[in-house]
């Protein structure tokens, strides 16, 4: 009688067979760590089971598939883990930078707003679309890099350098009053080169 294969088997069917017998005790691994009320936990076991398949080629220099199973799942978390703090970390800086703007700053960004919007079209085509999501629709960073098919770094490197060019615009067509802090006090229009006399500032 031929001795039954044991579950720490590195054949494909002993990973297939452990993988089985261990599916739900990774879910629960996975599940105790991730917010209960998310599906995170499904959707990373899936992540798991793919890279289970990715690392075939593992399977001779394996000796202990449970243990390989929970390496390859912690990897996954760990992950999942940064990227979402990634996530997290540019979504607050993007509602710190909206709220952290004063009553008064808030009312002459307010006033301004048909200015910006004039002058953002006057900007080169890659400048004015990442300023329009941004600073016009108020789109997070992360959603105005997906929509225009570009990297996050690339966007803020857009982003940047379209407030800088705003920026020079804005003080040809207006004076501000501002505070030894940098606060915007007031503003108040300045006399527009002819060409640019459709600004209303």
């Amino acid at each position: 009688m031929s001795p039954q294969k044991k579950p720490d088997s590195a054949s494909s069917s002993g990973v297939e067979n452990a993988w089985q017998q261990l599916r739900g005790d990774l879910r629960r691994f996975l599940a105790a760590r991730l917010p209960s009320s998310s599906t995170a936990a499904d959707d990373l076991l899936q992540d798991v089971f793919l890279r289970v398949q990715r690392k075939a080629a593992e399977l001779p220099a394996i000796t202990n598939l449970r243990s390989w199973l929970f390496q390859i799942t912690r990897n996954a978390l760990i992950d999942y883990q940064r990227a979402n703090a990634r996530r997290k970390t540019e979504e607050l800086g993007d509602s710190v930078a909206a709220e952290s703007l004063d009553p008064m700053a808030e009312q002459i960004r307010q006033k301004l707003a048909p200015c910006l919007r004039v002058m953002i079209e006057e900007l080169p085509g890659m400048y004015a679309g990442a300023l329009r999501l941004v600073d016009l629709q108020e789109v997070s960073q992360a959603e105005a890099a997906k929509a225009l098919g570009i990297s996050l770094t690339a966007l803020k490197s857009r982003v940047r350098r379209g407030r800088e060019r705003l920026k020079t615009l804005l003080l040809e067509c207006c004076q501000f009053e501002v505070s030894a802090t940098g606060r915007v006090l007031d503003y108040w229009s300045l006399n527009c080169h002819p060409d640019k006399s459709r600004r209303k500032c």
